[in-house]
C-alpha cells in the first residue's frame, strides 16, 4: 500500500488515493515512479488521479520480458542512487510513522561512502521544539534549534523545551534570533551602529544560554543588513556592529568561533572585508540567500569556503515571486539547478570543511524528504 500525491497539489487537503501493488515489485515500481515522473509520496491527504496510469505505465513495463533478475538490480540501482535502503524505508512506511526510526538517519546525501552531516530546522511540523525534537529523534542526526525571536526565545517556558531533550540521540546548533537590533536596520552612523551591536549581543547571549544544556555546537547570526540603497555606507556599520558583538561576547566568556554568520540580503560575505574583531567567527553559507540576492561570487571564494560551518539549502522560488520561501529543492528553476551542478558544486565543495554540515531549511517534513535526493545530486557532482 502506498500514498502518492502530485507536486502540483502539495500542500492541499484532500482525500488520499491508496493503491495496493504486488509485493514483490511494489518498492519497484514506487521508487521509479517517484523519481522518473518526479511524482510525490504522501502521508495521509492528497488526491492523485494522474499517478492511476503511471502505475499502471509501469506495471506493465515491469511485466513486459523483464526478468526477477533484472527487476532486483534496478531496484538496488535506483535505491544506491536515492539515499540507500534508509530512504526508501522512509518513504514506503505507513501513514502514521512514515519515516522510519532509523532509515534517514542512515542516508548519505553526499553520494560518497562517507555519510555527510547534515541537519533539519526544530519546526518540520505543528508543534512545540520539543514536540518536533521527539518527532525528529532517529530520524535525523541534527537539529537547528531555531530561536528566531529575542524575547520570547530567551524566556521559552519548560514545556516547550524541557531539559529531557538533551537525552535525544540527537546533536544540536542554534539559530539566534534574526530580530536583534540592527539585523535589519542597521544605523547609517557608526556610533549608533557600535550600541546595536552591543545590544543585540546581550539579547544574543540570553538566548544562547537558555539553551545551553543541549550544549549546541555553534549559533547562526544574521549579518547586519546596512540601510537598503546605502551598501557603501553601510559597509563601515556593519563593521562598527560586528565590532561591538564580539567584544561583549568575548568578555561574556563565549568564543567567537561559536558563531557561525550567515549571508542575508543586503549583507553578503564580502561586508566582513572591512570589519575587523569577526575574524575567528565561522560563516553559514545561505545556498537560497546565494541564488536569491546575487550572491554567487561569494560563494566560490575560497577565503571564504574554508571558513564555512554551516550551509542551508532550500529553494528561494524564481523570479517575480517573494524570495526566501524556504521550498524544497524540488523547487530550484532549472537555471539555478544548472549552476549549482555545473558551476558551484565544481568550484566550491572541494574547498569546503570536510565536517561542514548541511541544512535543510526546509519547514516541512514532506518538503524535507523531497529535498534530500536534490541535495544528494548536488553534492555529489563534487
Amino acid at each position: 500500500r502506498v500514498l502518492f500525491r502530485s507536486r502540483r497539489e502539495f500542500g492541499h487537503e484532500r482525500g488520499a488515493d491508496v493503491f495496493s501493488l504486488g509485493s514483490g515489485c511494489a518498492q519497484n515500481i514506487a521508487v521509479r515512479i517517484l523519481f522518473r515522473h518526479r511524482a510525490d509520496f504522501l502521508c495521509p491527504g492528497g488526491q492523485n488521479a494522474e499517478i492511476k496510469p503511471l502505475i499502471a505505465q509501469e506495471i506493465l513495463a515491469a511485466r513486459r520480458g523483464r526478468g526477477q533478475h533484472q527487476r532486483a538490480h534496478l531496484k538496488k540501482r535506483t535505491a544506491h542512487r536515492r539515499g540507500g535502503r534508509g530512504l526508501r524505508r522512509a518513504i514506503f512506511h505507513d501513514g502514521k510513522n512514515y519515516a522510519g526510526r532509523r532509515g534517514l538517519s542512515r542516508v548519505k546525501p553526499c553520494g560518497t561512502k562517507q555519510i555527510c552531516p547534515w541537519a533539519v530546522p526544530s519546526w518540520v511540523k505543528p508543534g512545540t521544539a520539543a514536540e518536533n525534537a521527539r518527532f525528529l529523534a532517529g530520524r535525523v542526526p541534527e537539529i537547528g534549534l531555531c530561536l528566531f525571536e529575542a524575547e520570547s526565545s530567551a524566556h521559552m517556558p519548560e514545556i516547550e523545551l524541557p531539559r529531557g531533550l538533551a537525552g535525544l540521540p540527537l546533536r544540536w546548533h542554534a539559530h539566534l534570533p534574526s530580530d536583534l537590533p540592527g539585523q535589519r536596520a542597521l544605523a547609517s552612523d557608526p556610533g549608533e551602529a557600535r550600541a546595536q551591536g552591543e545590544r543585540a549581543a546581550e539579547l544574543a547571549l540570553a538566548v544562547w544560554r537558555r539553551a545551553a544544556f543541549l550544549h549546541p555546537r555553534f549559533g547562526v547570526l544574521h549579518l547586519p543588513a546596512p540601510p537598503e540603497g546605502n551598501q557603501a555606507g553601510g559597509t563601515g556599520s556593519a563593521a562598527s556592529w560586528l565590532e561591538a558583538f564580539f567584544r561583549i561576547w568575548r568578555e561574556s566568556g563565549e568564543q567567537p568561533r561559536d558563531i557561525a554568520l550567515e549571508n542575508v540580503r543586503g549583507a553578503p560575505f564580502r561586508l566582513l572585508d572591512a570589519a575587523c574583531g569577526a575574524d575567528d567567527a565561522s560563516l553559514c553559507l545561505d545556498m537560497a540567500h546565494t541564488l536569491a540576492y546575487g550572491q554567487e561570487g561569494d560563494s566560490v571564494r575560497p577565503d571564504i569556503l574554508k571558513r564555512v560551518r554551516l550551509l542551508h539549502w532550500s529553494a528561494p522560488g524564481p523570479a517575480g515571486m517573494p524570495r526566501d520561501r524556504h521550498l524544497p529543492l524540488t523547487g530550484l528553476t532549472p537555471g539555478q539547478k544548472d549552476w549549482l551542478l555545473r558551476v558551484w558544486a565544481r568550484r566550491a565543495l572541494p574547498l569546503l570543511p570536510a565536517n561542514v554540515t548541511h541544512l535543510v531549511e526546509v519547514f516541512d517534513w514532506e518538503g524535507i524528504l523531497l529535498s534530500l535526493p536534490e541535495l544528494e545530486e548536488i553534492l555529489g557532482r563534487a
